[in-house]
């Protein structure tokens, strides 16, 4: 009986360990961007636009542009501004 105690306890223990979560220290101002110009499944819209979107906390921003969700081309990288032709 003090076996089976013993094990249960033991793998109770593992368990618990390898679902741990790991910690990050991340920024509490974290902001997304959002307001998307042009809008998320807007339809005719012309080939030489420019994307523009809103955000505030942020000094750059990375843009991915794909067919998948979530999209896995990188489009441009460190853009300073809030748009981009």
């Amino acid at each position: 009986m003090k076996r089976i105690i013993f094990l249960l306890l033991l793998l109770l223990v593992l368990y618990s360990c390898s679902n741990e979560k790991p910690t990050e220290n991340l920024p509490e101002n974290i902001s997304v961007p959002n307001s998307p110009n042009p809008p998320d499944y807007a339809t005719n819209i012309p080939l030489d636009l420019s994307l523009a979107w809103a955000c505030s906390n942020a000094n750059s921003f990375d843009l991915y542009f794909d067919t998948l969700a979530p999209p896995q081309k990188l489009l441009a990288a460190k853009i300073i501004s809030k748009s981009l032709k």
